[in-house]
């Protein structure tokens, strides 16, 4: 019974040994990593707590004892969530018990042992699977918190990478609206190259625009040039009407001049029949003349 009892307590010790280090890889995980292990601050190669219990000898049993108690729970110096902390409680109670049951039974190891020696290993055994149990239930609750804590932290990082990529669409319209002002800064606009009046002829002609802003007077000057356009186009069109006008009365004196022409060339062509019949009487004037001569 005692061999059987001093197995299980090492096997339980072995399992307590890996629920510290796994306690340890969470407090690592959640604090920054030093340059050597401060769990096991001790050469592992020579005072590795699992070396110790693996090569159990009931002899060294105080001097196990005395090491063991100085390696793995150093880890609350840089072990500072209050749950990891009572997990490592548990644990270094939880050891302390085995080690305790393996000095009783080290120090009973009678053939025969007394009834009062079984019921004292009996309590210890209840005592020390109540602080397994406890190890276990803590062991849970650390494997679900850091379950959650891996999610929360998925969905933290979900959220943020939504928000960062909002952020460079928001980039993205910013420089695109700076790329638009610039542009619209940059045009050339036609109303920079017409003939305006000057701002002192403007505010000569309009003393209300005395407190007036740039852009204020600009619209004025644009105005009072619409208006002087628009002026000079109903001047336009007035002379524009006129000279048609004008071009008519043209037209129809060209046709009367062209009408009268050819009165007078019908005129002259009847005047030429006349004229020959007053030349052949001269002639006939003149022949008489010269024959009564």
């Amino acid at each position: 019974k005692q061999g059987l009892g001093l197995r299980r307590i090492r096997k339980l010790v072995r399992l307590i040994i890996c629920q510290d280090r796994f306690t340890c890889r969470q407090a690592r995980r959640s604090e920054p990593s030093p340059t050597s292990d401060p769990v096991f601050s001790c050469d592992q190669r020579t005072n590795s707590p699992r070396s110790q219990i693996t090569f159990y000898n009931p002899q060294h049993a105080h001097k196990s004892s005395t090491m063991t108690d100085q390696s793995p729970m150093d880890a609350g110096a840089f072990v500072t969530d209050a749950f990891l902390q009572s997990v490592l409680q548990a644990a270094a109670e939880a050891r302390q018990q085995c080690l305790q049951m393996l000095d009783f039974i080290d120090q009973n190891r009678a053939a025969q042992p007394s009834p009062e020696a079984e019921m004292q290993l009996s309590r210890q055994q209840k005592i020390l699977h109540t602080n397994l149990a406890k190890l276990r239930g803590l062991n849970r609750r650390a494997v679900l918190d850091t379950r959650n804590t891996k999610q929360q932290t998925q969905e933290a990082k979900s959220e943020i990478d939504s928000l960062h990529l909002h952020l460079q669409n928001l980039y993205y319209e910013q420089r695109h609206l700076i790329g638009d002002i610039a542009a619209c800064q940059g045009y050339n606009h036609k109303y920079q190259s017409l003939p305006l009046i000057s701002v002192d002829e403007i505010l000569a002609t309009n003393p209300e625009l005395a407190g007036a802003d740039e852009h204020d007077l600009m619209v004025a000057r644009i105005n009072h040039e619409h208006a002087e356009r628009q002026a000079l186009e109903e001047q336009r069109q007035g002379l524009l009407k006129k000279k048609q006008s004008l071009i008519a009365e043209n037209n129809k004196k060209k046709d009367h001049l062209a009408a009268l022409d050819k009165e007078v060339e019908k005129f002259l062509g009847s005047a030429t029949a006349v004229q020959q019949k007053f030349e052949q009487h001269d002639q006939q004037n003149k022949a008489a003349a010269a024959a009564s001569a």
